[in-house]
């Protein structure tokens, strides 16, 4: 009786740990499809195969990749971990070679327009600021935008001084 509650708890072990693994891994954590807009996922369906799209894209890093320099991209925004592009391509190709790539973070429909938000009325966002708690966490507040640096220099401070 106690070697197979061993034997359970062994085998169950066993099967979190290759859950855990294969959860964890890179080739998991974001799948073609998460890196679409749910608007543009939709639109996608209807839309022939063969037809030019006009895609706003987020790549990682500051440069655009070598299999994607074929699709005529211009630059939109750029950041310091990324930037956005508009890229032409068809549906066929952003399914096999924009969507797989590992420098693409999003896709979206590169013709869709911002629209302004519904003004709300009698809103009082007062209770957001929360001064107590501001005051002893100032990188809360959102105006601080070097607590991440500030943040490692002391872990790194801390492990080796």
């Amino acid at each position: 009786m106690k070697a197979n509650t061993s034997n359970l708890i062994t085998s169950y072990f066993a099967f979190i740990l290759i859950a855990a693994v294969l959860f964890c891994n890179d080739s998991f954590a974001q799948s073609p499809g998460h890196k679409l807009s749910p608007v543009f996922a939709e639109k996608i369906f209807s839309l022939k195969k063969n037809v030019p799209l006009k895609l706003r894209v987020l790549l990682k890093g500051t440069g655009v990749p070598p299999q994607l320099q074929h699709f005529s991209p211009e630059k939109i925004e750029g950041y310091d971990l990324g930037a956005f592009y508009y890229l032409q391509a068809t549906i066929d190709e952003l399914n096999k070679i924009i969507l797989p790539s590992p420098y693409v973070l999003f896709v979206d429909d590169g013709t869709r327009i911002p629209k302004e938000e519904v003004q709300v009325n009698n809103l009082d966002l007062s209770t957001n600021r929360i001064n107590v708690v501001h005051t002893k966490h100032p990188q809360w507040n959102g105006n601080r935008g070097d607590f991440f640096q500030e943040q490692l220099l002391i872990m790194v401070s801390s492990v080796f001084l």
